[in-house]
């Protein structure tokens, strides 16, 4: 369980396909503080599970197996070697959640079809298939590459 409050961004070091899994590997600092191999990380708001640790200087390069399902519906397929990406650790429990619940698990891509200023805020229009739709309520949460954020209106394109 994450919070949608991205703790930092990491390097793409390399993406791998493999027989059974795409490979990809990270670098990354402040996450990788106590992290251990079988441990959970939200990559661009994905759940994925380190399959292997090595130190590198002050950082910590990860390396994560993804099935081609997690690779077909996550925005990780566009990112290549050098692409950043956004990290957070999981949830403590009893700890401080400072955003929405957010599960890590992924029932699509949308598409941002607008992004424009308003006033001090930030406006994104998004664009979802409709087996994503069903599940975005008004004032509900959604994550984009993680970042938990508001919906402020919802509206079906017929």
């Amino acid at each position: 369980m994450f919070t949608g409050i991205i703790e930092e961004t990491g390097k793409v070091n390399s993406i791998q396909p493999g027989e059974k899994s795409i490979q990809l590997a990270l670098t990354v600092r402040k996450t990788g503080a106590g992290l251990k191999v079988g441990d959970s990380l939200a990559v661009n708001g994905c759940c994925l599970t380190v399959a292997e640790l090595a130190a590198k200087g002050r950082a910590k390069v990860v390396q994560f197996d993804l099935l081609k399902e997690t690779w077909s519906l996550t925005n990780l397929q566009h990112c290549r070697a050098g692409s950043l990406v956004n990290l957070e650790r999981s949830l403590e429990a009893g700890g401080r959640l400072g955003g929405h619940f957010v599960t890590g698990h992924i029932d699509g891509m949308g598409k941002i079809t607008a992004w424009e200023q308003v006033g001090d805020d930030r406006q994104l229009q998004i664009a979802a298939p409709d087996e994503v739709m069903r599940y975005i309520v008004h004032k509900g949460s959604i994550a984009l590459d993680g970042i938990s954020l508001t919906v402020a209106a919802v509206e079906k394109d017929n």
